[in-house]
């Protein structure tokens, strides 16, 4: 279960609003199958093990180990549990019964029916990732995971918004990373008119990986000849105020931008209901980039679930740009406070990695 687990993180990222599974075949006390989800989820990871093994009369007696409860309903597939009862495997180890109520037990109980043995190895690390996905999926909220790059004194560009680049090569290269093993991002529109990014994964043969965007833009404001608009391989979504006049639509009329309106609310957008609509759209791991405010509202709304904050071996001053604006702490009793879980030297940077407490 331990291997199969590491075949589910291989899919961390790339299902879309599909669990990251993972699945191993054994006959004889031999891997006969490795499988994971496949990008946008299709196939399942059982499926995807069962079509590795070409002799298919191998199948009859095996033993298949699953991370999650094998599916039993229609979707954008057919039912894997069809397919493993076809197979004749006749022993099923799962990692965690599937929460959604579309699945819960009937994925087991079909198995159980054409007289399979049926066996739970519960398995901390394989709950773990499958909360994500049932939190995201039944209440509707994904996992927000912010990173932050700053100078020692937390700032993160100078007063004339220069910022390229604070961080070193390597510590830019693992937050590509953290974009490929993310499947959608969210971004505040300063972030785009400043510094223009594509916003893409840039290592090598993960490219076609980058996630969705998410922008933030209340009253429409980001043309559209601006980078991030010109990818043809991944949906960009913005929200924006739902007073706005609508006459600022049309500006995206010939694009493949899909606008989401939003209660505006203290001269923001709902950002709960921004975290919500992600969830719904099928964004189950969220990487919140930028900037200063939208990781001050992610924070002061307790959204976080994991910090990720590089930190150069440089120095601005007081005249920079703060990493996290006004969270309005007066005294200690309201005090923000994150829990620290790993820290790293990435030559001359620090990264610390901190968690929801």
């Amino acid at each position: 279960m331990d291997l199969a687990f590491r075949m589910a993180s291989r899919a961390i990222g790339t299902t879309l609003a599909n669990p990251a599974v993972g699945c191993i075949i054994v006959k004889n006390n031999n891997i006969i199958a490795r499988g994971w989800t496949q990008p946008t989820g299709k196939p399942h990871a059982e499926i995807h093990a069962i079509n590795q093994v070409r002799d298919k009369s191998l199948l009859r007696g095996a033993e298949m180990y699953c991370t999650l409860e094998p599916c039993s309903h229609f979707g954008k597939t057919n039912p894997c549990v069809d397919s493993i009862i076809r197979s004749e495997i006749s022993k099923v180890y799962i990692g965690d019964i599937d929460k959604n109520p579309k699945v819960k037990g009937k994925g087991l109980e079909a198995l159980k029916k054409s007289k399979i043995n049926v066996q739970i190895l519960f398995n901390k690390e394989i709950k773990e990732l499958n909360n994500i996905f049932f939190q995201s999926k039944i209440k509707k909220k994904p996992l927000i995971i912010c990173k932050i790059a700053s100078t020692l004194d937390s700032k993160i560009a100078t007063i004339s918004s220069e910022s390229k680049w604070i961080t070193n090569s390597l510590s830019r290269s693992h937050g590509h990373y953290l974009r490929f093993k993310s499947d959608a991002m969210l971004v505040g529109k300063n972030t785009v008119l400043l510094d223009d990014p594509d916003l893409h994964c840039r290592l090598d043969g993960l490219q076609s990986f980058s996630p969705n965007i998410f922008l933030l833009d209340s009253n429409l404001e980001i043309p559209v000849i601006k980078k991030v608009f010109k990818s043809k391989k991944r949906q960009i979504y913005i929200f924006y105020k739902n007073t706005i006049n609508i006459k600022k639509l049309k500006k995206f009329s010939k694009t493949k931008v899909i606008l989401l309106p939003i209660t505006y609310k203290n001269n923001s957008l709902d950002i709960n209901e921004v975290v919500s609509k992600m969830a719904e759209l099928g964004a189950q791991r969220v990487l919140v980039e930028g900037g200063a405010e939208l990781i001050t509202q992610i924070i002061n709304k307790k959204l976080v679930d994991i910090l990720y904050w590089f930190r150069a071996s440089k120095l601005i001053g007081k005249d920079g740009l703060n990493a996290v604006s006004n969270l309005s702490v007066t005294k200690m009793s309201s005090i923000k406070e994150l829990k620290l879980i790993n820290i790293m030297q990435i030559q001359s940077d620090t990264l610390e990695v901190y968690e929801r407490k």
